[in-house]
């Protein structure tokens, strides 16, 4: 009949006892994925508080140094995955990696609204000119579902904006990780009094 020795083992202890091997496997670990130092000090503190009773008639250094890389995949959390998050199909995006697009791009957008802006009497009577500032829910489609009013500037100006937004064709939707996404876009629509007609 074995005798099994009760032997309590300090991961620590074992570290230093199978140093050349563990100094070996530490390093392929730490290669793979760099651990920060506090992440490190928060492994050595865990597996130097940490005792257990192992029943072995002798702890190879293998074995040894397989404890201790379990002890410290799990004291740093080298081991679990992340995975991708699952976009939400009605989400907006106000961030995105490619934003909405109108046809042809800026110049077009620009040349868009020039030719179909009419300056409104009343703005060019007061000699109005500035800035409308407008937010836009372009959908997957390209379509405008909403126009948001974040500034503007009265004397129908405004309504104007609007009118000129509300009849421009679809846009290109902005992407999300190689996905068709919701998202808002800034524009600004010019008022210049001196240029007006």
């Amino acid at each position: 009949m074995k005798k099994f020795i009760l032997v309590p083992v300090l991961l620590l202890t074992l570290a230093v006892a199978s140093n050349s091997a563990l100094a070996q496997k530490k390093k392929a670990v730490t290669s793979q994925k760099p651990v920060s130092e506090q992440n490190t000090n928060l492994a050595t503190s865990a597996v130097a508080s940490e005792k257990k009773e192992y029943v072995a008639e002798q702890l190879t250094d293998e074995q040894a140094l397989e404890m201790v890389t379990q002890q410290l995949e799990a004291a740093t959390g080298q081991v679990a995955s992340v995975e991708a998050p699952v976009a939400d199909e009605n989400r907006i995006y106000t961030v995105v990696d490619a934003s909405a697009q109108f046809p042809g791009g800026t110049t077009a957008l620009n040349q868009f609204i020039a030719t179909n802006l009419h300056y409104p009497k009343e703005a060019k009577k007061e000699n109005i000119s500035g800035k409308v500032y407008t937010k836009l829910l372009i959908e997957k489609d390209g379509s405008i579902s909403s126009i948001q009013m974040i500034k503007g500037l009265g004397h129908g100006c405004d309504q104007e904006a609007i009118r000129v937004i509300k009849s421009m064709p679809n846009w290109k939707p902005a992407h999300q990780q190689e996905s068709i996404v919701r998202s808002y876009y800034m524009l600004q629509v010019n008022f210049d009094s001196s240029l007006s007609k």
